[in-house]
């Protein structure tokens, strides 16, 4: 029988998913694992772990992605072009319904488009949520 292994998202937590792992082949030990990880540990626990056999890993983005395709709803991935098109028809729309009042004449500057990107593919890779920016945007001053 397989095994599917959610990883923890730290390093530290490494030593219990080996421990999960060899619960999980116990009576088997070349009994098939998924370990389904960030993709930034998948690299650091092939170093870590060591050799095990039939054990396998899967980027969660990868695993996300690739049940949304066999559900026949594939994932919309924008690139970095894409994104900063998409960024700035919002920042237009915004500047037309008069929403940048903190930014004027700022709404069409590639500069403004471009941190605006690098400040939310940050946001991503440290998972912060919407609503935790949110509740941090409304708390600071203006």
């Amino acid at each position: 029988m397989a095994a599917l292994l959610l990883a923890p998202d730290t390093l530290a937590s490494f030593q219990i998913l080996r421990r999960h792992l060899q619960a999980a082949q116990r009576d088997d030990p070349f009994a098939l694992a998924w370990l389904i990880m960030p993709a930034r540990l998948e690299q650091a626990w092939r170093l870590h772990a060591g050799a095990s056999l039939n054990v396998h890993t899967l980027a969660l983005h990868a695993a996300g992605s690739a049940m949304l395709e066999r559900a026949g709803q594939p994932a919309l991935v924008l690139d970095r072009f894409q994104r900063r098109l998409l960024l700035r028809e919002i920042l237009a729309q915004a500047h037309r319904r008069k929403e940048l009042q903190a930014l004027p004449g700022a709404a069409d500057k590639p500069g403004l488009i471009r941190h605006l990107d690098d400040l939310l593919q940050e946001m991503k890779r440290q998972a912060v949520s919407p609503v935790a920016f949110q509740t941090y945007a409304d708390g600071a001053d203006d």
